[in-house]
């Protein structure tokens, strides 16, 4: 048994990061509004002299308020939503190539954790791991 590692975007998943997508399904769907779009550039102007253009890649703000559980419930919905045209189909096969010869399979990704684990349970990985947001208790 071997372990089988996969990157998310630009590997399995190609264009726009699946983090830009899930933002703008946040959007469609009502879930984000005025107090997320405010803690995003909030978020942007504070940290931007830091990190500079990096700053957007950990800008997690968009969350802000939201329910933990609503947002892994949106992962899903937001996972099952991909259309098979957006995998690169070459990585597809791998990874399922090595599920057929029973190696672990790990998607690894700088996105947000429930994606990659919605898309995990998804493509039959075994486990994935992706940025955790801090969750605050109000």
């Amino acid at each position: 048994m071997r372990l089988a590692i996969f990157d998310v975007d630009g590997t399995l998943i190609s264009g726009k990061s699946t983090e830009k997508r899930f933002i703008a399904w946040l959007l469609r769907r009502g879930c984000i509004g005025p107090r997320q779009i405010l803690s995003m550039v909030w978020f942007v102007a504070r940290w931007f002299p830091r990190f500079g253009r990096h700053v957007f890649r950990k800008n997690k703000a968009y969350l802000d308020g939201l329910n933990e559980d609503v947002v892994a419930d949106e992962a899903r919905k937001f996972t099952m939503a991909l259309p098979e045209a957006d995998f690169i189909q070459p990585a597809l096969a791998a990874l399922r190539r090595h599920k057929q010869n029973g190696d672990v399979v790990v998607l690894l990704s700088g996105t947000l954790q429930p994606i990659v684990e919605a898309l995990s349970r998804r493509l039959g990985a075994d486990e994935g791991v992706g940025a955790e947001a801090c969750i605050v208790q109000s």
